[in-house]
């Protein structure tokens, strides 16, 4: 027991320990465009493999309605114990705040994709069929719902360079 006291291991913070670090809106916006642009590029280079295809669009999809939730002040924490990976609840808990301008195109697509995203579909394909829209498509409106909140994530990115570099910044288009 001393030793382990003594070992480099105990150095280490336990998890529950650690600070609960806060992902912001204009983060979670950039890795859902990341997630998005690998989605297409993979689809460029290797029209095949649809199914890690689609769960980057998924990821994406889930990863921008995460973006709109931080704006409207929901916290990491709170994401992770509401919305999870849940894309049709996270996009109803995005509608009862209040955003308006959602493609209903996009709505039935998030209601298409969750049960297969939710199940883990992408990695374990256990049913005999899965159908889902076209990836293109799915890209198409998933870029188009980001672009309703653009300019409320640019302002947040602006304010947080502001607080921590210490003048205002132009937000690069």
């Amino acid at each position: 027991s001393s030793q382990l006291q003594n070992s480099p291991a105990s150095s280490f913070i336990r998890h529950s320990e650690m600070p609960q670090v806060e992902i912001q809106s204009f983060q979670f916006r950039e890795h859902a465009f990341e997630y998005l642009d690998g989605a297409e590029k993979l689809h460029e280079v290797h029209g095949r493999a649809n199914l890690p295809k689609y769960f980057l669009a998924c990821q994406a999809i889930e990863l921008a309605i995460k973006a709109y939730l931080r704006l409207q002040g929901r916290d990491t924490k709170w994401l992770k114990r509401n919305i999870g990976h849940d894309i049709a609840k996270g996009l109803s808990e995005v509608r009862n705040s209040g955003l308006t301008g959602i493609s209903p195109v996009f709505h039935q697509m998030v209601e298409d994709l969750s049960d297969i995203y939710n199940d883990k579909q992408f990695q374990y394909f256990d049913r005999s069929v899965i159908s889902m829209p076209g990836l293109k498509k799915v890209c198409s409106e998933t870029r188009d719902f980001l672009e309703l909140f653009r300019e409320d994530c640019d302002r947040e990115l602006g304010g947080f360079l502001k607080q921590h570099f210490g003048k205002p910044q132009k937000v690069p288009k």
